[in-house]
């Protein structure tokens, strides 16, 4: 089962395995619309993700080849994202005191 993932009225693919599998069996062509970092003109080339349209998503679904997940993010995975990327925003499941030990915050 191929998962997609749901942002607007897009379904996106980030697993290379599973857009291979959607354009060689299901003749499920997308678009790819990523960067890749090697390229130096980022529009000659696109990688992950695959973008699909509603209509695309949809004969997935009916046809039972996908499941949807949700693209937006849950809190748990905002605090563990934060864990990566200090400067964000996210609430902090940890705390440190003024030694910088962990512990309470004083």
């Amino acid at each position: 089962m191929i998962d997609v993932y749901i942002s607007g009225d897009c379904g996106y693919v980030w697993d290379a395995k599973d857009a291979l599998r959607l354009r060689q069996e299901y003749r499920i062509i997308g678009s790819l619309i990523g960067g890749v970092a090697q390229f130096k003109n980022q529009n000659a080339v696109n990688g992950l993700p695959l973008q699909l349209n509603a209509d695309e998503v949809t004969l997935l679904v009916q046809r039972g080849w996908a499941t949807l997940k949700d693209l937006t993010l849950d809190v748990g995975r905002v605090a563990e994202l934060a864990r990566y990327n200090p400067s964000s925003t996210a609430p902090s499941t940890s705390s440190t005191n003024t030694a910088g030990q962990p512990g309470t915050v004083q």
